[in-house]
């Protein structure tokens, strides 16, 4: 799913607390096909949802498990 939003709205770094807070990004998948991802598209998203996802992971006493990666087409 790509999700549009209005920077002027919510900021990324707002929009990934929502996204981590829906799951548990420390969750491992039991298969690859089901495995959880990020999908940036620039330098500073994926900086972000590194940084988020992985204080939202300590915060839970785990690790990220979450793929954080630069988009492709979409």
């Amino acid at each position: 799913m790509q999700v549009d939003f209005d920077a002027g709205q919510l900021s990324y770094e707002q929009l990934m607390q929502m996204v981590w807070s829906l799951g548990d990004p420390t969750q491992k998948a039991w298969s690859d096909q089901y495995k959880s991802a990020v999908w940036t598209h620039s330098r500073e998203q994926q900086t972000i949802a590194t940084r988020t996802g992985a204080r939202e992971a300590e915060r839970r006493g785990g690790r990220l498990q979450v793929l954080v990666a630069p988009a492709a087409t979409f």
